[in-house]
């Protein structure tokens, strides 16, 4: 029984205090971790943030692209593709919502992430226009309804 006394006061052991230390950093640690990962500045909120730049991006792009399509068209005479057509792309691509392509069709531009994304309308339909001129030689004003 002596050497059973001995062995256990000479054990090297972890102890109940070490383990309660241990297990305490281990809890602060994954606060930090997990607030890393999600909290409001975390990798999780900075990569959404990231694909919906990339998104606007895309659909800046395709714009851009559509515009240039257009002028080309004008000076070539082959027709570009309508507005439609490109709205129904970037939705079926999955670069645009729904919602986002009826406020396109509603106001001719969209919020997506930090840009404002403008698709000018195809062209002007049943609208009508006066035109004056101002002749100041001869005080005349002539106008012009189209």
């Amino acid at each position: 029984m002596k050497y059973n006394k001995e062995k256990l006061n000479n054990s090297k052991g972890i102890t109940l205090v070490a383990l309660v230390i241990i297990v305490i950093i281990l809890i602060i640690l994954s606060g930090i971790s997990i607030n890393a990962v999600i909290g409001d500045g975390g990798i999780i909120a900075k990569a959404k943030l990231a694909k919906e730049e990339s998104r606007a991006s895309i659909v800046q792009d395709e714009a851009d692209l559509w515009k240039a399509e257009k002028e080309n068209a004008i000076d070539s005479g082959k027709p570009a593709r309508t507005r439609e057509e490109v709205l129904n792309k970037l939705v079926a691509d999955g670069n645009l919502t729904p919602e986002e392509k009826k406020i396109i069709e509603e106001k001719d531009s969209v919020k997506i992430a930090s840009r404002t994304i403008v698709f000018e309308p195809e062209e002007i339909k049943n609208k009508k226009f006066t035109i004056k001129t101002v002749n100041s030689e001869r005080n005349s004003i002539t106008s012009f309804n189209y």
